[in-house]
């Protein structure tokens, strides 16, 4: 049950699995293995595209030897150990997290990082003076008057100089520009990696892939960005640090970037949780079209485990 609605799962998966040093792991080659003590796992996936308010199901399987099993519901927040019995078979789950917000794609607005910055204030006031001194010089009396007007007007300019305006410039982004840049489609990436179903894909991509690039891009996203779990299923992409350039090209409407970045990503595994910093070096093509940034190519040169 998902928000008090009975569901069916998309997909069943079943291993044989073993116990060992390095926890329970899927057995490499089911044929050898002793029926008698064989230890079987299955997973059973809901996709859901938000995060629910509750969650239940019924827990059937007990014998006379197993009347108490352990259950790890795992959130957001963290795992919460409990038990199913005969007596209590019901295992449920509520939202009571706080500042959850579910990940979304989002247009990439950010700007070259150019700009001309003008005290409008001051040059407003001194353009006013000006305009007083010549009134000055074609009155024929009360100069003086006319000057200390200046003078006030002046010392104001002054006074309001810090008041000032920023002007974007066109050209091309510099160093810090196009590492926020960068941030930003690599975080759109990871939040689309969250789908599973291809129409759900294809519509996280449209916010920031042009529509004839969506099939390559997409592709590159799964084949050089998926970490696979023990279990067969993939890990999520809890956060991208360390995005760091190491070549910009310009080009017409846009940038290419040789850039390096730190996934932390994380996922479930047979009752725990396995964490894991994944170093990426990618090429990203980037275009700019009416003031937003979009991915028009990928290339995932590397991927490597981070102590």
């Amino acid at each position: 049950m998902i928000d008090g609605k009975a569901v069916k799962p998309s997909s069943v998966t079943a291993l044989f699995l073993e116990a060992g040093a390095a926890g329970v792991t899927p057995v490499e080659n089911p044929r050898a293995i002793d029926r008698g003590s064989a230890l079987l796992g299955v997973i059973l996936a809901y996709p859901h595209r938000k995060l629910p308010q509750s969650v239940e199901m019924t827990w059937e399987l007990f014998t006379d030897t197993a009347q108490k099993v352990p259950v790890s519901v795992t959130d957001p927040a963290g795992p919460v150990p409990d038990w199913a019995t005969p007596d209590s078979p019901k295992i449920g789950w509520k939202n009571f997290l706080k500042t959850w917000t579910d990940p979304q794609v989002a247009l990439v607005k950010i700007g070259t990082g150019r700009a001309l910055v003008l005290p409008v204030l001051s040059i407003a006031l001194l353009a006013f003076a000006l305009a007083l001194i010549i009134k000055a010089f074609r009155s024929a009396s009360g100069r003086w008057r006319w000057a200390a007007a200046v003078g006030v007007v002046v010392v104001a300019a002054v006074t309001l100089s810090a008041f000032t305006v920023s002007v974007p410039l066109p050209g091309q982004p510099g160093q810090k520009a196009a590492t926020d840049i960068s941030r930003a489609i690599l975080t759109n990436t990871a939040t689309a990696m969250l789908e599973t179903e291809d129409a759900a894909f294809a519509e996280a991509l449209d916010t920031f892939v042009p529509s004839e690039e969506a099939e390559a891009v997409g592709a590159e996203m799964r084949r050089g960005l998926s970490v696979t779990l023990p279990t067969g299923a993939h890990a999520i992409t809890d956060s991208i640090e360390e995005v760091k350039i190491e070549k910009i090209e310009p080009r017409a409407n846009g940038i290419d970037v040789l850039v390096r970045w730190t996934a932390n990503m994380s996922g479930g595994h047979w009752g725990h949780q396995h964490r894991r910093r994944v170093s990426y070096r990618g090429l990203l093509d980037l275009e700019e079209t009416d003031g937003v940034w979009k991915l028009r190519g990928l290339t995932v040169l590397s991927a490597d485990l981070k102590p």
